[in-house]
C-alpha cells in the first residue's frame, strides 16, 4: 500500500487554527481522494478476478473428474449389457423372456 505525505504551508499572517485552502489545494485534495478510490476499486477488481479465475479452474477440474466418471460408468454399463446379452445385435437381445436358472448357456428349448 502506498502512503502519501501532504504538506501544507500556512502563511505568516494566518493562525494555525484558521486553515484556508487555496483552490489548487482543494483540487489536489479531490484528485488524491479520487486516486485513492480508483486504487481501492482496482484492488477489489483484481481480487474478484483472481477469485473467479480460481473458481473457473476448480470447475474445470470437477468437470474433468465427472467426465472420467461418466466414461467409466458407460464402460461398466456396456460390459454389463454384454454379459447379459442385451446389446443390440447380440443373440440374447431378441429374447422376450429372461434367462431361466437352467437356461444359463443361452440355448432355448422352444
Amino acid at each position: 500500500m502506498m502512503h502519501r505525505l501532504v504538506v501544507t504551508c500556512i502563511p505568516k499572517n494566518q493562525k494555525v487554527g484558521e486553515h484556508k485552502s487555496s483552490p489548487l489545494q482543494k483540487q489536489l485534495s479531490v484528485i488524491f481522494r479520487i486516486r485513492s478510490t480508483v486504487h481501492s476499486l482496482s484492488d477489489e477488481l483484481q481480487a474478484q478476478l483472481e477469485r473467479e479465475r480460481l473458481e473457473k479452474e476448480e470447475m474445470k477440474k470437477e468437470q474433468a473428474s465427472l467426465q472420467a466418471q461418466l466414461f467409466e460408468t458407460r464402460n461398466q454399463l456396456h460390459t454389463l449389457m454384454e454379459r447379459l446379452g442385451v446389446l443390440p445385435g447380440s443373440s440374447r437381445h431378441q429374447r422376450s423372456r429372461p434367462l431361466d436358472a437352467d437356461d444359463e448357456d443361452g440355448s432355448s428349448d422352444d
